[in-house]
């Protein structure tokens, strides 16, 4: 499945780890950011959102469209 939430257990397939803290540490450590957390610890990370970081790290994101220049 690559739509929705990630499940605890494709979250453990993932990072290879089963304690919260030690999955949100993993994704400190290979994407460098802190993910989202349930008020139990449970990570909270969206499969779009794994995707986009997966491109990222990889170098081959998509390359953003051109933003109109905002004036405030």
């Amino acid at each position: 499945m690559t739509e929705g939430l990630i499940t605890e257990e494709q979250m453990v397939e993932i990072t290879g780890l089963k304690r919260h803290n030690a999955q949100a540490a993993w994704f400190q450590r290979v994407f460098g950011f802190e993910p989202a957390r349930r008020h139990c610890g449970r990570v909270i990370l969206t499969w779009e959102a794994f995707n986009a970081l997966q491109k990222k790290r990889c170098g081959v994101l998509e390359q953003e469209q051109d933003r109109p220049e905002l004036c405030l």
